[in-house]
């Protein structure tokens, strides 16, 4: 009774099946099916009880099919619970062991539908079944788009490199990757879940970024270089190795989470990072350097004249510098009603909008909702402080108490406890024509139990009370998938149970909609202390790099504003923080971090050269900047592919991240020119320039404030 992971499959049957088939099953308890077939039907007689199976064998006559309809109807258990009220549905439900395998569950249990089928229409619903139809759905997507997305970014590199070196080298960096990260996964033994599924997307932007940083030093060298390859990389690799080492450990925050599926995509993405960085600074300059001969439509046609892009960074960073004050107070101001909108920000996962309206999960449960008195369900233990207790008035009056209370609320279709079988034994001898006949005394309510066991079997309540009597199961079945009703339906049986249990008595709660609940808390706790924990790190590593707290602080900037920017951006659009949107800001430290440090690097190293703000910021937007547009353009485009997924979450997911990315590297380009030029940080601006005033800045009339 108390099985943490148990769960039931409901299989809805037009007209009549073999429920017997079920116990061959694995993973399903053969002793808890319950159908026509295999609960019992309690009838009075003169001796006291005929307690037996509605169904022994399968009626073959008219009579047999009229007898079995009319005790149907006389047995609220059975009515509108296992059989339809217009007799054209039953069920048959199946309790599943702990530490089931939902995907061999869902073949088996498909399998033997399948020999069933035609001319009855079989439904089949339950939890194991929702969450392999989202597992094996979100996994059978993301093997088509992920290719799709891989073609995406090709026509990005494209665009932005137009030659084949500039394409081909992120692509092989790409594969070798995604190949290394899930070979690790098999080592380790990490299984593919629907969360995992997104790491094959993370390496695409994480493994074409690093690649393309490399591409932009590479280029930016004199083609005459000798040493080409090995100059590029000496000016690269610092930040490069700063920014592998914080995107991964980034990644590795999501271990925080209370859920093992986050926690194993944590672990994966950490080694894929590390992996996509060993590949990027090992096989990528080794290819450079086999082709080094070779030219390329960027090396014949290197020209001072700028690009239409570089002449848009240098109009975007001019007007940045000139009026940093108007572009952080704007940050600060849509920071500020970003936060405001996050409070409303929505938490769970509603299964039915997960699916389209002919999926055959969301059929199903709509099934159970119109024909019966709904799909799922959560537990109430009653536990009380000694043994056969529950066995007293006063306990099954509260159970009863709590039953009414229950089946008062919207969105309950019915309650079943033990209570229910002693009033279906009363009705059975004949005492429930008013609503004083349920046992008013100890001895009334033994007298009935005895009764019961004389002509049935003890262990039928099995399922609804321990042996001795001290724990009752009370089943509470909803007709509703909002998870929004599912935690005001707990807290309002929480709360009844704490004011009307017997003295003495505890209230536990389970089942599938609890475990989600559950979830859902996890999520919250775990992405606050994700975030909190990603940004620290973040600003750790940085600050011990430079050795200044204002490093860490100034690229962390980019990532804070756009993770706000992308919680506040759902919670006005109205969609949920749940498992897959959870992932976010993981992916978001990784892709924000390496647009910041490459950024600011740039603009540390061209400040030493030229000792000019003006000159070093625009040096840097010429060519950090360029490659964060590079990487933002490629990699918005392989994530939108994930909008064509059948899945809800997918598609919000190629969504976020997307937007997400357009955010932090629109905030490296406009919001840390306009920081730095206002606070001047020491990181950046060498301490032998002038105290007064520092070059470049003068025509703009921006004087220097007080370090």
């Amino acid at each position: 009774l108390r099985c943490s992971r148990s769960s039931r499959i409901g299989v809805h049957v037009h007209r009549n099946t073999h429920s017997e088939k079920l116990k061959a099953v694995e993973y399903i308890v053969p002793d808890q099916i319950d159908s026509l077939a295999t609960v019992n039907n309690v009838v009075g007689n003169e001796s006291g009880l005929d307690v037996g199976p509605f169904m022994k064998t399968v009626p073959d006559h008219a009579q047999g099919i009229s007898d079995l309809r009319q005790a149907v109807a006389r047995n609220h258990l059975i009515s509108n619970r296992l059989v339809s009220e217009d007799g054209s549905f039953t069920v048959i439900s199946a309790q599943v062991y702990s530490g089931y395998d939902q995907a061999t569950l869902y073949r088996q249990v498909y399998a033997l539908v399948s020999e069933y089928e035609g001319p009855e229409e079989f439904f089949v619903t339950g939890e194991p079944i929702f969450t392999q139809e989202i597992d094996g759905g979100i996994q059978k997507d993301i093997a088509l788009l992920i290719p799709l997305a891989l073609l995406m970014i090709i026509i990005g590199l494209v665009v932005c490199f137009r030659n084949v070196r500039g394409v081909v080298l992120p692509m092989i960096a790409v594969v070798l990757s995604i190949v290394f990260a899930l070979g690790a996964m098999g080592l380790m033994g990490l299984p593919q879940t629907a969360v995992s599924s997104a790491l094959p997307l993370l390496l695409v932007t994480i493994a074409s970024s690093y690649a393309i940083h490399i591409l932009i030093y590479y280029y930016h060298e004199e083609p005459s270089n000798p040493k080409r390859v090995e100059t590029a990389l000496a000016k690269v690799l610092p930040s490069l190795f700063l920014v592998g080492l914080t995107s991964s450990l980034g990644a590795a925050t999501l271990i925080v989470f209370d859920i093992l599926m986050i926690k194993e995509f944590a672990i994966a993405a950490m080694i894929g990072i590390l992996g996509a960085w060993l590949i990027n600074v090992t096989v990528t300059p080794a290819i450079l350097e086999l082709t080094r001969g070779i030219k390329d439509r960027r090396d014949v046609k290197r020209t001072e004249e700028k690009s239409w892009l570089e002449r848009l960074l240098l109009r975007i960073t001019s007007f940045s510098a000139s009026h940093y004050k108007t572009v952080v107070f704007s940050y600060v101001a849509i920071a500020v009603l970003a936060c405001a909108s996050i409070t409303q920000l929505k938490t769970g996962l509603d299964f039915l909008h997960l699916f389209k309206e002919d999926n055959q999960a969301r059929v199903a449960f709509n099934q159970f909702n119109d024909t019966l008195a709904g799909a799922r369900f959560f537990n109430v233990m009653v536990t009380a402080p000694e043994s056969g207790a529950i066995q007293s008035i006063e306990y099954l009056d509260a159970i009863r108490g709590f039953q009414a209370f229950m089946n008062k609320q919207p969105g309950v279709g019915y309650t079943h406890s033990i209570a229910d079988v002693v009033e279906q034994i009363a009705a059975a001898i004949g005492r429930t024509d008013n609503s004083e006949a349920f046992p008013t005394t100890n001895e009334q309510l033994a007298q009935y139990i005895l009764l019961y066991d004389m002509s049935g079997d003890p262990g039928d309540f099995a399922n609804l009370v321990d042996y001795d009597y001290q724990r009752a199961k009370i089943q509470v079945v909803l007709k509703t998938s909002d998870p929004d009703h599912h935690y005001h339906l707990y807290e309002v049986a929480k709360e009844y149970l704490g004011n009307n249990l017997p003295a003495g008595a505890t209230a536990d709660f389970g089942g599938d909609i609890i475990l989600w609940l559950a979830k859902v808390d996890y999520i919250i706790k775990g992405k606050i202390k994700n975030i909190v924990l990603a940004l620290g790190l973040i600003i750790v590593m940085c600050s011990l790099a430079y050795r200044t707290l204002n490093s860490g602080l100034l690229a962390v900037l980019p990532i804070a504003f756009g993770v706000v920017l992308t919680f506040g951006f759902m919670a006005l659009l109205g969609l949920r923080l749940d498992m897959p949107t959870s992932i976010i800001t993981g992916i978001a430290v990784g892709i924000g971090i390496d647009f910041s440090i490459h950024y600011l690097s740039k603009l540390r190293a061209a400040m030493k050269v030229t000792s000019n703000i003006q000159q070093s910021l625009e040096m840097t937007a010429c060519s950090s900047g360029k490659a964060v547009v590079f990487d933002t353009f490629t990699n918005m485009l392989g994530f939108s592919m994930l909008i064509m997924s059948s899945f809800q979450p997918v598609q919000i997911f190629g969504y976020l991240v997307s937007f997400t990315m357009l955010i932090m590297g629109a905030s490296v380009i406009v919001l840390l020119p306009a920081i730095t030029v206002w606070l001047k940080p020491r990181f950046i601006f060498s301490n032998d320039l002038d105290n007064n005033e520092i070059p470049g800045l003068q025509q703009q009339g921006l004087s220097r404030r007080t370090r």
